[in-house]
């Protein structure tokens, strides 16, 4: 009887989810731009070539990765006030970015075109809606409050890699300080405006 190649049983395993969890440790790991597809076979124990049957290339690898970090994040309670939720959403986005270390540099290089992420997306956009904003300012401030989350936990993922003896603020409070200027000025505008009107 022929004996089963080892190879074969990892083969028989390799599917786009082991792959994409096995890329996302990989950055985490080592960060993104050491990720690349000879180095995710080698971690996977697999020929390079395997890889492509699942995955088209690096690009459409690192969509999926993106997708799997929005997966972890839970949009909140629909039925409290614009403001709480966009607090809370805020503070949800910064808690699964700061537990998948080099997640954001994953976001800031894909597009959003996965479904959770436009599903996303799609939320904040009604949540602006819901608020009072007219449909040419949403995306302003979606694009905002989008841009203060990642630059932050950019920030944040620079200042924890000091040496111990820099002087570090409290960069929870920080990030909450800068998500209240952010949420006092989207209600200063929609007030400014009813003002106007």
């Amino acid at each position: 009887m022929k004996k089963k190649n080892p190879s074969d049983n990892k083969m028989n395993r390799l599917d786009q989810s082991l792959i994409v969890h096995t890329a996302l440790d990989l950055i985490q790991e080592e960060g993104i731009d050491k990720l690349t597809m000879r180095r995710l076979a080698q971690k996977l124990d697999v020929k390079g070539a395997s890889l492509y049957w699942h995955i088209q290339d690096k690009n459409e690898l690192l969509s999926l990765v993106a997708e799997e970090i929005c997966k972890r994040i839970q949009f909140p309670d629909e039925q409290l006030p614009w403001e709480e939720q966009l607090l809370e959403f805020s503070k949800r986005c910064r808690d699964t970015y700061l537990q998948i270390h080099n997640s954001v540099h994953v976001l800031v290089e894909t597009p959003p075109t996965t479904p959770y992420r436009m599903q996303l997306i799609d939320k904040i956009n009604r949540l602006f809606e819901l608020a009072g904003f007219k449909k040419e300012d949403i995306f302003s401030a979606s694009w905002m409050l989008n841009n203060y989350i990642c630059s932050f936990i950019l920030d944040e993922y620079r200042l924890t890699k000091m040496e111990s003896d820099v002087d570090v603020p409290d960069l929870e409070r920080e990030f909450y300080f800068g998500i209240d200027v952010l949420v006092n000025g989207f209600r200063n505008k929609l007030m400014e405006r009813d003002i106007r009107e």
